[in-house]
C-alpha cells in the first residue's frame, strides 16, 4: 500500500513530495472534442460514465503508465522485499526495473510495522548495510525520514546496526537529525540500550545532551531503560547527572520510578565521586576504566540481577560515598 498522503497522519509533512507517476492519471478518451460535438448536433458534451466505470478507466490508465502488471507499487515491493531478505542482486534487479528510480526510491510504503517508510529505512533498520549501500549510490536520500520523521541512521542506532551507523557516517549523513518526537540518533540509540551505536555518535561528536520534546536528554532515557553502559558513555561525554526533563526529574530518579536499582546505585556513585573532587571522575578516567572503585561498581551494576548481587552493589555504593563524606547528601 503506497503512503500518498500526509492527511492519514502516518507521514509527516514534506516527506512525499515525489509521487509516483503511477498517480497522475491522463485525460481520459470517453468525452469529444467541442468540434466532434457541434458536427453531431450536440450542444455540450455527453454524461461522464458511471462512478465505476471512471475507476476502471484510471486503474487501467494507471498500470499502462507505469508498466505495472499488477497493483501499482509492484516494483517497490518488490525493492523492498529484497532488502528485507538481504538480496543484493535482488535489490539492482528492482532498482533497474524503477521507471522513476529519482522518484520511487525515496517513495515511502506502509508494510508490516505500519510506519510509511522507503527502502534505505528498511535496509538500515535491518543491518542491510550492502544493500545500503546500492541504494545510497543509486540516488536515494541517505536523510529521508520516514513516517515518524526517523532518518536512517536513527533507525539503525536504535537497532544495534553499528555497521550501518558508520556506513552512513561515512556518507556524511545529518548525525543530529531529530524525529517528530524531537530525538536525535544518540536519543534513539540511548533509549533503546544501544551502547555501542550511542559511543559511535558520540566518537562522532554529536552533542551529549539534547533535549527531545518532553526536555529529556539521551541520559535520561538511558536511565529510564536501565542501560548501565549507555549511562557510562553518556557520563564519560560529558552529559551532565544534574539535569532535568519536563516533569522536573533527574535521571537517577527516573530511574529509581522504574525499578532500576542497579542504575540508581550507579549514578549515586558517579555523583559523589564527582562531588568529592570537582572535575572528578574526568573522561578518560571513565572510558579507560582507570577509577578502580567506580570501575568495580560499574561492572557489579551491569550484572546484578537478583536480590543478593543489588545487596553487595548497595554496600559498595555507600562504602564508597561514606568514605567520599557525602552519605548525607545522596543515601
Amino acid at each position: 500500500m503506497l503512503a500518498a498522503s500526509t492527511a492519514s497522519g502516518l507521514a509527516a509533512p514534506g516527506l512525499l513530495t515525489r509521487p509516483l507517476a503511477a498517480l497522475r492519471v491522463p485525460t481520459l478518451a470517453y468525452a469529444p472534442s467541442n468540434a466532434v460535438a457541434c458536427r453531431s448536433g450536440l450542444t455540450s458534451p455527453p454524461p461522464p460514465p458511471p462512478l465505476r466505470r471512471r475507476q476502471e478507466l484510471r486503474a487501467a490508465a494507471s498500470a499502462s503508465e507505469s508498466g505495472a502488471a499488477g497493483s501499482p507499487g509492484a516494483g517497490l515491493e518488490a525493492l523492498h522485499d529484497a532488502v528485507e531478505r538481504g538480496d543484493l542482486r535482488g535489490v539492482q534487479a528492482a532498482i533497474e526495473q524503477l521507471q522513476h528510480p529519482e522518484r520511487e526510491l525515496d517513495t515511502l510504503l506502509v508494510r508490516g510495522n505500519g510506519i510509511p517508510q522507503a527502502a534505505i529505512h528498511r535496509a538500515a533498520q535491518g543491518g542491510r548495510e550492502t544493500c545500503m549501500k546500492v541504494l545510497m549510490l543509486s540516488g536515494a536520500d541517505r536523510d529521508l525520514r520516514d513516517g515518524a520523521g526517523r532518518t536512517p541512521i536513527a533507525l539503525a542506532a536504535a537497532a544495534g546496526q553499528e555497521e550501518c551507523v558508520e556506513v552512513l557516517l561515512s556518507g556524511g549523513v545529518d548525525k543530529s537529525a531529530a524525529d517528530a518526537q524531537q530525538r536525535t540518533p544518540v536519543h534513539a540509540a540511548a533509549a533503546a540500550g544501544q551502547e555501542r551505536c550511542t559511543r559511535q555518535l558520540l566518537n562522532a561528536r554529536v552533542a551529549v545532551g539534547p533535549r527531545d520534546a518532553a526536555n529529556a536528554t539521551p541520559l535520561h532515557l538511558a536511565a529510564t531503560v536501565g542501560s548501565v553502559p549507555c549511562l557510562r558513555a553518556l557520563v564519560a561525554y560529558g552529559a551532565s547527572t544534574a539535569a532535568t526533563d519536563s516533569t522536573g526529574s533527574t535521571a537517577r530518579q527516573l530511574a529509581a520510578l522504574g525499578g532500576h536499582r542497579a542504575v540508581e546505585l550507579y549514578l549515586i556513585a558517579i555523583e559523589s565521586t564527582a562531588a568529592a573532587s570537582p572535575g572528578h571522575p574526568t573522561r578518560a578516567e571513565l572510558l579507560a576504566g582507570q577509577d578502580q572503585q567506580l570501575d568495580a561498581i560499574y561492572h557489579l551494576a551491569c550484572t546484578a540481577q537478583d536480590e543478593a548481587a543489588l545487596q553487595d552493589l548497595e554496600r559498595q555504593v555507600r562504602q564508597l560515598v561514606e568514605q567520599q563524606g557525602q552519605a548525607g547528601h545522596l543515601l
